[in-house]
């Protein structure tokens, strides 16, 4: 997921970064005339801004941005939350408004919960993939069932299953419910790290 944080504040865009970055995309900006022609050529899933910064507030910038860009999320963070910020955020729809200092757990949340609801996968697919074969080899040793087996309850070749355990190849929707009723799980499980 792409975000573009902008501060005028060097050590609040590092502290993010440093706390964020290889979860999320980061893209640090401490000038905000410059993040509105950022926003406009990029491809920001999210935006986080400052409310007050010298030249354009966080949120005279949002009201730009949502001029150019009503997909884009965006949250904004403030050491001096008033009733007019916060007003102007929600006239301008906005994800989260965070108080500064900024709890980064709290803002990590806020990320994924933004990723959830924007659908953005945050796994690689091959990453998924190896997820979904370790979970299927898994629950199929410890259920005890051979690979003939296992392919027989779920009604799939035992090379599929095979590839599914291995990462090689991505089973279809159908495929992966029929391992996971062969198992008796849901088919969310197969997804969760074990």
């Amino acid at each position: 997921m792409q975000v573009l944080v902008v501060d005028d504040d060097v050590a609040t865009c590092e502290m993010v970064r440093d706390a964020l970055d290889g979860e999320f995309s980061i893209t640090c900006l401490n000038d905000s005339n410059r993040a509105l022609e950022r926003i406009r050529g990029g491809s920001f899933h999210v935006a986080i801004l400052d409310v007050r910064m010298p030249g354009l507030s966080g949120i005279d910038l949002l009201a730009q941005i949502r001029r150019v860009d009503r997909d884009v999320a965006v949250v904004i963070i403030t050491a001096h939350p008033t009733v007019e910020t916060a007003t102007a955020s929600i006239t301008h729809q906005v994800a989260a408004y965070v108080q500064k200092p900024i709890d980064l757990e709290k803002l990590r949340a806020t990320l994924m919960r933004i990723a959830s609801e924007k659908g953005i996968l945050l796994e690689s697919p091959e990453r998924m993939l190896a997820t979904v074969g370790r979970n299927v080899r898994s629950l199929r040793l410890k259920r005890r069932l051979s690979m003939r087996q296992m392919a027989r309850r779920a009604g799939l070749s035992p090379s599929l299953v095979s590839s599914i355990e291995r990462a090689t190849a991505s089973a279809s929707l159908t495929s992966l419910l029929r391992v996971s009723a062969a198992l008796g799980v849901r088919i969310a499980d197969l997804f969760g790290e074990s």
